[in-house]
């Protein structure tokens, strides 16, 4: 009898974001899709059919989907037997000479057999019912994945917790190596089994920028132009480090004492880098970076679409395709693509180009499968805990999947409130009104950089006490107050702004007052209905603002 085999590996958001450094991030994320593959190539292996992911060897999908004509049972068995292997042999290959003496063997041989989350079910299938057997094999293993098995990790009184995952002891012992290789761990650092696995592997990696290599895209390509000498001394520190530190980390003297402290740079190297800085801080823009979070948008009615295997395998073909095509979208936009399987990518960014790559990312899901994708985008100090940054992405694609086929934008700034705004992509996906208010707060001509806080102001004021027909005027007002021009035409959407409109209007008529953003900036605010819309717009403009710090030639 055949069968429609559906395997789950876990967990994945936790198992990613449980990471201090980026390294650790792109390493969880690495080790997962190879576990996924093997899984995959274990049931294909075993005679089974792949419908999802179609090709084990690009995809690493954390969901499996296949006709099996033998025991599904020991299929699922003998997949989950592989899945474990991998774990383990990359335990074996983190166990170095120089670590394996200060790790408790035994704690952490536990840990990795107990951490992988492992859920399959199967139904009979033939030709006529597919479309029900899998939305009835999808229901199985959802509720196989509800009866969690509840087995609690091993915890002894008096063993350090790991903070990446404080559920489990850490596995080191005191008597490791700190502030140098080839953990580099700080003083207070303490790691599970497989945090450590993702240390060790990231550190092996290469290639996976810093927050602070990401934050300082833009402020090193000017450093590049008006200062070269500056640029290849600090060139030549961070080739000394054997890619352990780049250039961005050099930029920043919070991130250069910790350097220092850490034993990543000699003390000498630390002094040459602070010369060729001149001593100073760099601007506050410079100090944020962008990760962003996309997913898929009603992928279940999509697959429901699929009648047939052959039908299924053809989407998920395209959503290969995607995927593959989300990493070279990442890149050349300057940033590192962490995870990128089936309808979900997960990427750091610069922060000035990550709006555009978001875009862009829109486009082709929706090419590759004629589906929408809603993306988050959380612009976050390079300082902060990468957990929390992650967390904050993750809460701008919740934000962006509330509308669905959305864009959401929040701004962490510190010593600033949160901002953060959502909407629907444009039908050609173009971010017009995004990048015509960011030229406006851009140029000498445009508008006050004060102005979003007028506005601010008058939604607070606004709330509970203006009628929506109010607020629309007074924030037309407060907008033309604040255009730098002297004079400009005036056109209002709502009729009872027509007498404020037309007193305006002959007050201001002359010259040209024809700014590229008014049009807009007017549409906006004429859809304010209430103070909560208007803030919204204003999270916008605060959000265009802080856009428009960033140099146009990086």
């Amino acid at each position: 009898m055949t069968h429609l085999l559906s395997i789950s590996i876990g967990p994945v958001q936790p198992f990613i974001a449980a990471a201090r450094r980026t390294a650790d991030l792109s390493a969880g994320s690495d080790l997962l899709v190879k576990i996924a593959t093997a899984v995959a190539i274990s049931v294909r292996d075993q005679g089974g059919e792949l419908i999802f992911p179609a090709d084990p060897a690009t995809d690493g999908p954390n969901k499996i989907l296949a006709k099996v004509s033998g025991d599904p049972k020991a299929i699922a068995q003998t997949a989950q037997t592989a899945a474990q292997k991998v774990l383990a042999d990359a335990w074996a290959s983190a166990l170095t000479a120089e670590v394996e003496p200060h790790v408790d063997d035994a704690l952490a041989d536990a840990q990795v057999k107990s951490f992988l989350e492992f859920y399959a079910a199967w139904v009979p299938v033939n030709d006529d019912n597919y479309p029900e057997a899998r939305k009835q094999v999808e229901l199985l293993l959802a509720g196989r994945k509800a009866l969690r098995d509840f087995e609690q990790p091993t915890s002894t009184a008096g063993i350090r917790k790991s903070p990446l995952d404080p559920a489990r002891d850490s596995v080191i012992l005191d008597t490791m190596p700190r502030a140098k290789g080839p953990l580099f761990l700080k003083k207070a650092e303490h790691l599970d089994a497989v945090s450590l696995i993702k240390r060790v592997q990231g550190r092996g990696e290469g290639g996976v920028p810093s927050t602070s290599e990401l934050s300082s895209v833009a402020l090193r390509a000017q450093i590049g132009r008006d200062n070269p000498a500056a640029f290849d001394t600090l060139s030549a520190i961070a080739e000394s480090t054997k890619k352990r530190l780049s250039v961005g980390d050099l930029l920043y003297p919070g991130r250069l004492k910790d350097a220092v402290e850490g034993g990543e740079l000699t003390m000498v190297q630390g002094d040459k880098a602070r010369t060729a800085c001149e001593g100073k801080e760099p601007p506050d823009w410079a100090s944020y970076y962008a990760i962003l979070c996309a997913d898929g948008d009603k992928m279940g009615k999509l697959l429901g679409e699929m009648t047939t295997p052959a039908k299924h395998i053809a989407f998920s073909r395209n959503l290969s395709a995607f995927a593959k095509a989300a990493n070279g979208i990442v890149s050349s936009h300057g940033g590192h693509c962490v995870y990128s399987g089936g309808d979900d990518v997960v990427a750091l960014l610069p922060t000035h180009k990550a709006l555009d790559c978001a875009a862009e990312l829109a486009k082709a899901f929706h090419a590759a499968v004629r589906g929408n994708l809603s993306v988050g985008v959380a612009i976050v100090h390079h300082m902060d805990p990468l957990q929390i940054s992650l967390e904050r992405a993750r809460e701008a694609e919740r934000e962006a999947k509330k509308e669905r086929n959305s864009l959401a934008v929040a701004l962490h700034t510190r010593g600033g409130e949160p901002r953060i705004v959502a909407e629907q992509w444009a039908s050609d996906y173009k971010l017009t009104t995004w990048d015509k208010w960011e030229k406006a707060f851009r140029d000498k001509d445009g508008l006050s950089h004060g102005f979003p806080y007028e506005l601010r102001h008058l939604a607070r004021e606004a709330k509970g006490v203006l009628s929506a027909d109010t607020l629309k005027a007074e924030a037309d007002r407060a907008i033309h107050s604040e255009v730098a021009s002297t004079s400009y035409v005036v056109v209002l959407s709502a009729d009872t702004l027509k007498a404020e409109a037309d007193r305006i209007l002959k007050r201001k008529q002359g010259g040209t007052g024809n700014q590229p953003y008014l049009a807009s900036l007017e549409e906006a605010i004429g859809k304010c209905c209430n103070a909560d819309k208007l803030e919204a717009l204003v999270a916008k403009l605060i959000i265009c603002r802080f856009l428009a710090q960033y140099p146009e030639v990086s």
